[in-house]
């Protein structure tokens, strides 16, 4: 659409196309702050070149409770894919830590383990059947004030990458959940969001259906979905 626009005056560039290239409505590919499924992908390296005979990686949230496990055998090369589900079909939380423990035993029977580094995921787009959600950390959208929200300026290319994903589903129904330390400010950073996104997206805010609701603190978080099913 865009070049197909026909110039007033082809000798000046700025006026044919700069305030289309200027607008809101413009998406920009070069943001990389949301992550899509999978999440990682795992290579275990087996130390000294042993053969396995079984293994295991399990990963873990933030409290050290099981959320993941891989299992196997023999000593084929692994390659672990996870889509960041856990065995529950239950997507992870944002913003809460996630770490992941590989254990193997040789073919003499000895045990081995193997430690990987935490990680977190702040962004993150996953298909649900009820919609496509765009699922943000409440931590990472937010200054800490109790009297006012306030949205954090370094998170706002990770919002105007998610309002270019909305954009291809432009006309379906949309709405933001905010899950927060109570109710009341949770509808409240919904607002928030919702505000700024109808500033990027051709829709008044008020078409944008809100909700909050109170949740413990690893499961606090911004939900912006679409219904595209």
């Amino acid at each position: 659409q865009l070049f197909s626009k026909t110039p007033a005056t082809l000798e000046i560039w700025r006026e044919a196309y700069g305030h289309i290239l200027s607008s809101r409505q413009a998406a920009f590919p070069g943001y990389t702050g949301l992550i899509e499924t999978p999440i990682a992908t795992f290579q275990p390296q087996i130390k000294g070149g042993k053969v396995i005979s079984k293994w295991n990686l399990v990963i873990t949230d933030s409290r050290g409770c099981d959320f993941k496990k891989f299992k196997g055998s023999g000593d084929r090369s692994i390659v672990v894919v996870w889509e960041g589900y856990n065995d529950k079909n239950e997507i992870l939380n944002v913003g809460d830590m996630y770490t992941y423990v590989f254990n193997y035993t040789d073919m003499a029977g000895n045990p081995h383990t193997f430690v990987g580094r935490p990680f977190s995921v702040d962004g993150l787009v996953h298909q649900e059947k009820n919609g496509l959600f765009i699922s943000m950390a409440n931590k990472a959208l937010f200054v800490e004030e109790r009297e006012r929200i306030k949205i954090k300026e370094d998170v706002f290319p990770m919002l105007n990458e998610t309002a270019d994903k909305l954009k291809d589903y432009f006309g379906l129904p949309l709405s933001v959940i905010a899950y927060g330390d109570t109710a009341s400010k949770a509808l409240g950073q919904a607002n928030a969001i919702a505000e700024y996104l109808s500033t990027n997206l051709i829709i008044w805010v008020d078409q944008i259906s809100v909700a909050g609701y109170q949740a413990e603190s690893e499961k606090q978080r911004i939900d912006v979905i679409v219904q595209n099913r």
